[in-house]
């Protein structure tokens, strides 16, 4: 899993070092699906370091220190990924972070067989923050993204425009 997530997390970073000039199909048929894929992947490499534990038998102090890190990790990927302007890995986090949060709703036998009921509900309202949190910050950065990509567009063209004018200055016509 982890040897995926590696060749996953190059072929994304070196996507976003391609211009983002290409067309909406070429996102969705080239850079969508890897992005996607990639984010389950970066929440499936958390399950699965929670199952060895658990395999390892290593006590709920550790399996429980390492769901709180597992919610920082997802946080931690989020301000990443944001920051090269990617939105998908992101949203699939908050995804399986609310994911986390529905299913502690009524955990399973071996998880509250293990954990008080407080401890329980503590990491699940930290899931449930932790989806809030990324949500809100992949609308907010979409949005400025979004809106400095439009006054860019815009000045660009005014730019343009007294680019050529200055120039080709007019000269009013002498007729002497």
């Amino acid at each position: 899993m982890l040897t995926i997530l590696f060749f996953l997390v190059r072929i994304v970073t070196r996507q976003a070092k391609v211009e983002s000039t290409s067309s909406i199909r070429d996102f969705w048929l080239l850079k969508f699906p890897f992005s996607i894929h990639c984010g389950w992947i970066v929440a499936a490499s958390f399950v699965n370091i929670a199952v060895v534990l658990v395999k390892l038998e290593v006590g709920a102090t550790i399996e429980y220190y390492t769901a709180l890190g597992s919610l920082f990790g997802a946080l931690v990927i989020t301000a990443l990924a944001l920051y090269r302007k990617e939105y998908i890995i992101p949203t699939v986090l908050s995804w399986a972070t609310f994911g986390i949060y529905s299913e502690l709703g009524s955990p399973p036998e071996l998880i509250s067989s293990k954990f008080e009921a407080s401890t329980i509900e503590f990491v699940r309202t930290g899931a449930g923050l932790v989806s809030l949190v990324i949500a809100l910050a992949v609308v907010v950065k979409f949005a400025v993204d979004f809106v400095r990509s439009r006054s860019s567009s815009e000045s660009n063209n005014e730019q343009d425009y007294r680019r050529v004018d200055d120039n080709n200055p007019i000269r009013p016509r002498n007729n002497a």
